[in-house]
């Protein structure tokens, strides 16, 4: 089963019309992880976007984008609002700019929750404090009652991702989760997201250029270049077999900055031990 099919996708300027994305059309599997890959300004942020009604008028899209059987483009703005975070949820690049550098980090996160649950104050402090243990966040309480310029990249990282796992949407879009990381947070948010998957059972769309948490999260990978799709297979099959001349160059890429970072360890075998 598809929880989310995408179909004849068009993005372009609205002023212009010069296309982003010509047409695109992908689907997402029950349970499964489907990873959209390309270098910066291929399309993946914005096709996402455009799942979540989060373009602003400025682009102009046509096609349709079916969650659960239900099509997106044509719910009103108070059932999309509805929609995003308790079934579709997004983990965005940049914690810091995910929250209100005014408000401390518990009241952000409980009007969530309420909006979506109905829930007191007390009721959004245990199930985040039991998510964020799940987590591996020590402190649950000292956490929350900080403001988001307290806490570093990772931490904050981390937060969204455990407001997603009290959520428990179906679908969570993962929009470059690791990039505005150091080397130790992002494989620690590779594991935190792994987690997520695990424990709330959900569907995800991985937005990334970084192939090293491709092949540790996706089950399926789509290699987006212009906006237009180039390849799409199992993630197995891309990174290790690539047909696409594209493909080959963004996994060779991969392996050549994979073994100039292991030379600067020491050599290769220096670096896996």
């Amino acid at each position: 089963m598809d929880v989310l099919e995408v179909s004849r996708l068009s993005i372009a300027h609205a002023g212009s019309g010069a296309a982003i994305v010509p047409e695109l059309s992908f689907c997402v599997k029950e349970k499964s992880c489907l990873a959209i890959v390309g270098e910066s300004g291929s399309g993946k942020s914005i096709v996402c976007k455009a799942i979540m009604r989060l373009n602003g008028p400025a682009l102009r899209q046509s096609g349709s984008i079916r969650f659960k059987g239900t099509e997106l483009t044509e719910l009103s703005d108070d059932r999309i609002r509805g929609l995003r975070g308790a079934q579709i949820g997004m983990i965005l690049q940049n914690g810091m700019r995910a929250f209100d550098p005014g408000l401390r980090l518990g009241k952000q996160l409980h009007s969530v929750l309420k909006a979506h649950f109905g829930w007191s104050r007390e009721q959004s402090r245990e199930r985040l404090s039991e998510a964020m243990e799940l987590l591996l966040l020590q402190s649950p309480t000292a956490v929350l009652n900080r403001y988001p310029h307290e806490l570093s990249g990772g931490m904050l990282q981390r937060l969204m991702i455990a407001l997603t796992l009290v959520l428990q949407p179906e679908l969570v879009i993962a929009d470059e989760p690791t990039t505005a990381l150091d080397a130790a947070s992002r494989q620690e948010a590779i594991g935190q997201l792994i987690s997520l998957r695990r424990q709330a059972g959900c569907s995800m769309i991985l937005i990334s250029h970084d192939l090293s948490a491709v092949e540790r999260i996706a089950d399926e990978v789509l290699v987006l270049r212009g906006g237009m799709t180039v390849e799409r297979g199992t993630a197995a099959e891309l990174l290790t077999s690539p047909r696409h001349a594209y493909t080959r160059y963004l996994v060779e890429s991969k392996h050549a900055l994979s073994g100039r970072f292991a030379q600067a360890l020491g050599g290769r075998t220096h670096a896996e031990r």
